[in-house]
């Protein structure tokens, strides 16, 4: 079984409940609501990528492109750029969040090895961030605020109270709790009850999502004076060639040293 969070997202539009549930997976898991106020998304995107999981219009499902992890990407209802239970007069204002939580990892793993969990996210979080930015489905986010947010996440950082959220006042991305206890922020806590919500692992795709970003340089054409495009695929095969000729470059001068 694949456990997810997102039900206290869903039901917490309605429901004002300052009681949730405790989900263990959150020890190996790191998460962060893109409220910033520049930032837009467009899930309908997803809707034409082959290895995504519509959960609803609001929340889906992949599986990382890097590591072993399930990605999930959201919603939330926010008032003053702030995370939001319950009803409001104040305008209702719509950002994304993302998700990423390693699968096949116990609580008690997670506890003992936290600094190479919370490595393995930054690593997963930050391509999948980057890639999301890059096809157009969360717009706005620039790559010093993923920097940003790669630097401060750790393992653990995930669920309503942990997740990092953005803070306007020093532009930098804090844990909800902490800007809430704090008093930067007026925000709700959500006590544990110690249970957790799970759908069925069938709904993860065995496979990441095939969708290639396809980089244009509008610079250059081909003979036919169409655009030149490449693809992923295209810069890791160029990288992977680089690394040879830079391995071959490297002991040919080591030869000639030794030589010499």
């Amino acid at each position: 079984m694949l456990t997810i969070f997102i039900m206290m997202l869903l039901i917490s539009v309605n429901i004002y409940n300052v009681w949730a549930c405790f989900d263990p997976t959150d020890t190996h898991s790191a998460e962060v609501l893109i409220n910033k106020p520049s930032v837009s998304y467009n899930f309908t995107l997803f809707e034409t990528v082959n290895g995504i999981t519509r959960v609803n219009d609001y929340v889906y499902i992949y599986r990382s492109h890097i590591g072993d992890a399930v990605v999930i990407v959201y919603v939330e209802e926010c008032v003053n750029g702030v995370p939001a239970i319950g009803d409001h007069a104040s305008t209702i204002e719509y950002y994304p969040g993302i998700r990423v939580e390693l699968l096949n990892i116990s609580m008690e793993y997670a506890l003992e090895n936290k600094e190479n969990i919370t490595m393995e996210l930054k690593n997963i979080l930050a391509y999948e961030l980057n890639w999301l930015s890059d096809i157009g489905v969360i717009k706005g986010i620039t790559r010093e605020d993923i920097d940003s947010i790669v630097s401060t996440i750790r393992a653990g950082f995930a669920g309503w109270n942990s997740r990092l959220i953005y803070y306007s006042d020093d532009g930098k991305w804090h844990p909800y709790y902490e800007l809430v206890n704090n008093g930067l922020i007026h925000g709700v806590l959500v006590k544990s009850i110690g249970c957790r919500w799970e759908i069925p692992a069938s709904l993860l795709p065995d496979q990441p999502p095939d969708y290639m970003v396809q980089h244009t340089n509008t610079s250059k054409s081909n003979s036919q004076g169409r655009e030149v495009t490449y693809n992923d695929g295209y810069y890791v095969l160029i990288a992977a060639v680089a690394g040879l000729l830079v391995a071959i470059a490297s002991a040919i001068a080591l030869k000639r040293t030794y030589t010499i």
